[in-house]
């Protein structure tokens, strides 16, 4: 599986900008507001191309609020790209993964199909449905 992006919380995607740019990132596209789940996503680009999604609570029902109040700023999941999440989803749920967030399209990959899944050694895994650019 390929990697699409490291996704990262933060209790201030503003001040979490300023950090990562002393690092060489910069912000890639638009911040978005995905009101069904209540976070902000920004994503940045490293200058070598790694993509890490910052998420920030946006509201008292945030699907992230918790873990952030948990964890404060901290790598939270990988997601990798998959041409098929229905099929990847029962292979890795035959596998032992536990199927967190059932597939449901995300403002900020295109409104594509994304799906959350968990595994006690791996941690959060996210699946995006889209082809891994050659």
């Amino acid at each position: 599986m390929n990697i699409h992006h490291f996704g990262y919380l933060t209790e201030s995607i503003e001040k979490s900008i300023k950090d990562f740019s002393v690092l060489g990132y910069c912000c890639d596209g638009a911040l978005f507001h995905d009101k069904n789940r209540q976070i902000n996503i920004q994503f940045i680009r490293s200058l070598s191309g790694e993509l890490i999604e910052l998420i920030e609570s946006a509201g008292e029902q945030s699907v992230v609020k918790g873990l952030i109040n948990k964890s404060k700023n901290n790598i939270y999941h990988i997601c990798y790209y998959t041409d098929n999440i229905d099929l990847k989803i029962l292979e890795l749920t035959e596998k032992g993964f536990i199927l967190i967030a059932p597939p449901q399209s995300a403002v900020a990959l295109n409104n594509k199909n994304v799906a959350f899944l968990y595994s006690k050694f791996s941690g959060m895994v996210e699946l995006y449905e889209s082809h891994y650019p050659k």
